[in-house]
């Protein structure tokens, strides 16, 4: 979040710039002088930010009079040149500065989109003791107030009404709809998480991304996968991927049929396979079949890295059961795991090396000397130690304290971003095949 704010006259170098960045983080922290340089346009966010600094000094002048006292931690915004120049320090102290004006440390978030996905957003901001349920958006107001009811906040048809207290906002609307809901609440200033996908074609998501970065907000894209406590317990383990093969299969749900199967549903997968290979993207191929619509509904795709990493990825929103798996083959190790059941085993080389020496030492010229040996006997298998969080409360955990904080500690708007680009691929590879086409004429 600090790198690409900071990126302006004055940080060119790469010593400049991890100067800057530890410059800003303890302004930050200290909550006091902050530089602006006015070489630049002066944000959103921190136009309000100066505004309402302004309002909390009269407030504090008014107080101090009163009392006699002088108040703590008072927040000042300094304007004059600097060869440095901290962006983002200026949006993100102006979402601080708001919260000082609110008289506690409580976030005002919204939610837009009272379907499935945004009830269960707002259920968890509500119970959240950072956070107030301010407003639910919905053009169905009767929805919006279905769950205010239960949850509280404000019942709105429209985003463009909500309160100029609003801090934060879970955008949770059909992607299609992501561009026109998110980038309005970014421009006023508003830290947004985007429900997965970023948006349904890569133009679009770079637009997303380039409105959060002019507005120096905090953008984060619902990858809640990525919180699933299994992923979270392979993660920790820093493993080496050199293949991995994950399905994901489920009844139809009659849910996203703005999209296919392949953003729908297999983008959990792309995220977390970029996130653990972390190279660039080689080659593509995929194929689909699209049966109840224009859109794919059951795909497979073979992706290529560039370190020669290979991932084997199968989506199906046909199938008569919902079954989530990943399996990561490493040249320490090999893992497995079940999404759905949180649960995880891990067969590491490094606990089995007295079964490879037996079996090198041995020599064998045929290993059939071997099968009277019971193998699964012989394995040490280690079980991931699974922390039982429930994926969206810790995905939603993070948003708030990266807004609160300015660091960037989710699912950031670039991953978003390079998973979407990647699905584009996919979807493009399954469209060259044209297997829809050849079962019932449907466009792909």
């Amino acid at each position: 979040m600090f790198y690409w704010m900071c990126r302006g006259r004055g940080a060119h170098s790469a010593h400049h710039r991890d100067e800057l960045l530890d410059h800003g983080r303890m302004k930050f922290a200290e909550r006091t002088q902050i530089e602006v340089s006015l070489e630049r346009p002066v944000s959103p966010c921190a136009a309000k930010a100066q505004s309402t600094e302004k309002k909390v000094t009269e407030q504090n002048q008014i107080v101090q009079s009163q009392n006699g006292q002088s108040t703590p931690n008072s927040v000042s915004l300094a304007a004059h040149h600097s060869p440095f120049v901290p962006l983002c320090l200026v949006a993100l102290a102006g979402n601080q500065v708001r919260y000082r004006a609110m008289g506690m440390d409580t976030l005002h978030v919204a939610v837009i989109g009272a379907g499935r996905m945004g009830k269960h957003h707002a259920r968890i901001y509500a119970g959240h003791p950072q956070c107030k349920l301010a407003a639910v958006v919905d053009k169905d107001l009767d929805k919006a107030k279905a769950i205010t009811t239960e949850f509280g906040g404000e019942a709105l048809a429209d985003s463009s009404k909500l309160d100029d207290t609003v801090n934060a906002a879970t955008v949770a609307v059909p992607t299609v709809y992501h561009a026109d809901v998110a980038i309005p609440l970014m421009e006023r200033g508003i830290a947004v998480l985007v429900e997965k996908p970023l948006a349904n074609d890569t133009p679009t998501a770079r637009r997303i991304v380039e409105a959060s970065q002019k507005a120096g907000v905090v953008l984060q894209v619902g990858h809640s996968e990525r919180y699933n406590p299994v992923v979270r317990a392979m993660l920790r383990m820093e493993v080496t991927p050199r293949f991995i093969e994950a399905h994901r299969v489920s009844p139809f749900t009659f849910r996203s049929a703005d999209i296919g199967v392949v953003f729908d549903m297999m983008i959990h997968d792309i995220d977390i396979v970029l996130h653990l290979v972390r190279d660039k993207v080689a080659d593509v191929q995929a194929v689909g079949v699209n049966v109840l619509g224009p859109h794919e509904d059951v795909a497979n795709a073979r992706i290529r890295f560039a370190n020669g990493t290979v991932a084997n990825l199968t989506a199906s929103r046909l199938a008569l059961k919902t079954d989530r798996r990943i399996r990561v083959f490493c040249p320490t190790a090999y893992l497995t795991m079940d999404y759905q059941r949180k649960s995880g085993l891990a067969l590491k080389l490094s606990e089995n090396l007295d079964l490879i020496r037996m079996a090198r030492e041995r020599n064998f010229e045929d290993l059939s000397q071997m099968a009277g040996l019971d193998f699964g006997s012989m394995v040490k298998i280690d079980n991931l130690v699974v922390d039982d969080v429930e994926p969206l409360k810790a995905e939603i955990e993070s948003f708030v304290q990266s807004v609160r904080t300015g660091e960037n500690s989710g699912v950031s708007a670039e991953d978003g971003l390079a998973a979407v680009e990647l699905a584009e691929r996919i979807a493009a590879s399954i469209r060259e095949q044209g297997w829809g086409k050849q079962i019932h004429g449907f466009g792909g």
